[in-house]
């Protein structure tokens, strides 16, 4: 498809998200506090005398300028009011076994340090969510409202009363969680001994075969680190096993694996501390074809350890596949600008690219991303008479990066010739210009987009209306089924047929009869 800029042999190891070196500072009241590898950019704000005027200080630097007192529960506790605003937005890391350095799962464990807990909370500095709330609204969303907050604040002045388990209350809207079912469980082949290989880092790629006979659509999966001190991020890609096998030296052993993995493949998503568990948009899918492998990488960081042992690492994945085929299949999209350089000393400088859309297709989700030098990243579209934003970061901090999937009750679709724009800003406080590379201390402006092709909607709903009784007489035959699902996911007729060229004798020539409809009246 002409809209990749890159490769997926290019494609930067993203999703680099180091929690561990954020906590303790953001919550110990305003102190200025260390926590294995915590840097002098994580310094907590303290209080701030705007909360008794209703401003709200945001951790994405738009902040909330309504003074109208918040309306708060006059009987306030932790079962009814509390627990559900923590589920929320602060389960995900502050629970037991979580990256984050403490729990907060019960009331005890938030009790003991409600005095922090409010001050993080007042001066936004958690819960960590950083799109600006004025560009779009996107789904799992961690930001507390005005409301949330004078909530947390009354509760803690209160005396943080309990309640009763009776009064429990229900999250305000969804939250992670783990998959429904599991159809495949795997995990590294073997036990692996992180290296430093250059830095502070180790990137090491593995291949995982979940042994496919046939294609499988892929809506959801979990990974599960083994050395949770070291795993920094994992990325995700299908590939072919034979090209994977041909990378290691070794059966199991993997190999090193800067940016890309090295093999072409359909990248599927990742894993970064927090993350429960990657759950696709209803209705879609990435599609697994037969004998594909999975290929891993996983990024150890070493300035993660904080004096403790290096250990093994043996982390394990689960799969979960769509009980039937689904129509809508998703993918991958790169857009960056890896030719800019930022002058020694430089200070706001501004790189980007634009993209052209070659066809129409629907956005799911964006994954922005910089190293640490970007103060900010913007995506925008140009539609001609009117410019939308599709995420905006305003105070960009390279410790906070994941995937954020669109609030699922707005379509939101780029028709071909609208022009993506994207805004990488810069400060470089070294005496080297700073360029594309894949170290930490170098610099990258890069965006991926999750879609799917308007095209495929469109031919379904036009041989549902043009191609009725074929389109019924195919379903109703389970090999036919399959091999309509197959042909909607492919790029051109020649795959389109070799679909149906799998399906027994009576379900091809129910396939037969829609390819010739759909030739003659949704594809001319």
């Amino acid at each position: 498809m002409a809209l990749y800029l890159l490769s997926p042999m290019q494609m930067e190891a993203v999703m680099t998200v180091d929690i561990r070196r954020m906590w303790l500072v953001g919550l110990l009241a305003g102190a200025m506090v260390s926590w294995v590898g915590c840097s002098s950019k994580t310094t907590a704000p303290a209080a701030s005398a705007a909360d008794s005027a209703g401003v709200v200080p945001g951790g994405d630097a738009t902040v909330s300028t309504d003074t109208t007192k918040p309306s708060v529960p006059g009987d306030v506790n932790w079962h009814q009011h509390i627990k559900p605003l923590f589920d929320q937005t602060c389960a995900g890391c502050h629970k037991t076994g979580g990256i984050a350095p403490f729990a907060f799962d019960t009331y005890a464990s938030v009790k003991t340090m409600a005095a922090a807990v409010k001050n993080a909370v007042t001066t936004g500095w958690m819960p960590p969510w950083m799109p600006a709330e004025s560009c779009q609204t996107f789904q799992e969303s961690r930001r507390m409202t005005a409301a949330d907050i004078a909530t947390v604040a009354a509760w803690v002045d209160a005396g943080t009363p309990e309640g009763s388990p009776s009064q429990a209350g229900k999250p305000p809207g969804k939250t992670g969680k783990e998959l429904e079912w599991v159809d495949v469980e795997l995990e590294l082949p073997k036990a692996y001994v992180p290296v430093k290989q250059a830095g502070n880092d180790d990137y090491r790629c593995f291949y995982v075969d979940p042994k496919l006979t046939d294609w499988r659509d892929l809506i959801g999966m979990r990974v599960l680190p083994d050395n949770k001190v070291m795993v920094h991020h994992v990325i995700l890609w299908a590939s072919d096993k034979a090209k994977a096998q041909g990378m290691e030296k070794s059966a199991g052993d993997g190999w090193n694996c800067y940016g890309g993995s090295g093999v072409p493949g359909q990248m599927l998503g990742g894993w970064v501390p927090g993350t429960i568990a990657t759950r696709f948009p209803e209705g879609t899918a990435m599609r697994i074809q037969a004998g594909q492998v999975f290929v891993v990488q996983i990024h150890y960081s070493f300035a993660s350890l904080g004096g403790n042992k290096i250990e093994p690492d043996q982390t394990a994945f689960r799969f979960q596949f769509a009980k039937q085929p689904v129509m809508t299949q998703l993918k991958m999209l790169a857009h960056s600008d890896h030719k800019f350089s930022v002058p020694p000393g430089a200070k706001q400088h501004i790189a980007g690219a634009t993209l052209e859309a070659s066809e129409d297709i629907r956005l799911w989700g964006v994954l922005p991303h910089m190293h640490q030098y970007g103060t900010s990243i913007k995506v925008t579209v140009d539609r001609g008479a009117t410019t939308e934003c599709l995420i905006d970061i305003p105070k960009w901090d390279f410790n906070w990066q994941q995937l954020y999937l669109y609030d699922e009750t707005k379509e939101l679709r780029l028709n071909k010739g609208e022009k993506l724009q994207l805004e990488c800003v810069y400060d470089n406080p070294t005496d080297k210009p700073l360029k594309w590379g894949e170290n930490t201390e170098d610099e990258m402006c890069l965006n991926y987009y999750l879609y799917s092709l308007s095209s495929v909607e469109v031919l379904h709903k036009c041989l549902a209306t043009k191609c009725t009784e074929a389109q019924k007489a195919c379903f109703a035959d389970t090999d036919c089924k399959k091999a309509y699902y197959c042909a909607l996911a492919c790029p051109n007729i020649v795959c389109a047929k070799a679909c149906g060229d799998k399906a027994p004798p009576a379900g091809k020539t129910l396939f037969g009869a829609i390819v010739s409809c759909a030739a003659k009246d949704c594809l001319s």
